[in-house]
């Protein structure tokens, strides 16, 4: 959130989106931004928005972009952050690995920024990426930091992966390490809506 705050221009304020979940408004507090959910938007009704956790955690991402960039007056700015495609790939690797041996596979994770600032009709639309890795012991940890993070979702027709499917996912993602690295890609965005001529 301080870094999307930051990229705001000088005395413009912001309306801060944040996913619907415990210690997100919390996390918001400190900076002085009022708060809302994707639900409390109206159209055409703001000058700036800052959202961050909103396209991963929504299983319909498109809309979600869609709503905030209707959100925005025109000439509005959009300013957020979100994981990029090239996110969590051992992950994303040993659940659907697991989920296949299974006997099935799922979406368990939400699906990337891709091109859909450009589907929400935003213009003059920049993205700043910046890429870090880190090690885990093990996929709980990792499984609590995207948790954490506001990027895990699971569709509700999906049932929860099997005891057995976690354990094999476990083993796929360590590879017989006791540490295994994943690769995180931040996308810091921003965009305009355009102003009708």
């Amino acid at each position: 959130l301080a870094e999307c705050a930051a990229r705001l221009a000088p005395g413009e304020t912001a309306l801060v989106v944040l996913p619907d979940r415990p210690g997100w408004r919390e996390a918001a507090a400190p900076l002085g931004l009022a708060t809302c959910t994707l639900a409390d938007l109206e159209p055409a009704s703001c000058d700036a928005l800052i959202a961050v956790g909103i396209l991963e955690r929504s299983e319909e991402a498109a809309l979600a972009a869609f709503v905030l960039g209707q959100a925005l007056r025109p000439g509005g700015r959009l300013v957020g952050a979100a994981l990029g495609r090239s996110s969590l790939g051992a992950l994303r690797s040993a659940l659907l690995d697991a989920e296949r041996a299974a006997g099935r596979a799922a979406q368990r994770l939400a699906p990337a920024l891709g091109d859909l600032l450009d589907a929400a009709r935003l213009a003059e639309v920049v993205i700043d990426v910046e890429r870090l890795t880190a090690r885990y012991s093990g996929l709980g940890p990792l499984l609590a930091d995207v948790r954490a993070m506001g990027c895990g979702w699971r569709r509700e027709a999906v049932p929860p992966l099997a005891r057995s499917a976690l354990a094999a996912a476990e083993r796929r993602f360590l590879a017989g390490a006791g540490r295994a690295e994943e690769r995180f890609e931040l996308l810091y965005f921003a965009a305009r809506r355009p102003i009708a001529v």
